[in-house]
């Protein structure tokens, strides 16, 4: 059995990481798109 708070904390960082993915892919399609 999992300790819930380790499972919560996990989905965070998920979660973090892949908002600073989705920024990265915005700026660089930005980019692109000026290019």
């Amino acid at each position: 059995m999992v300790d819930g708070d380790v499972v919560v904390h996990c989905l965070e960082l998920i979660n973090q990481s892949t908002n600073e993915y989705k920024e990265m892919r915005d700026v660089l399609l930005y980019v692109t798109g000026l290019a």
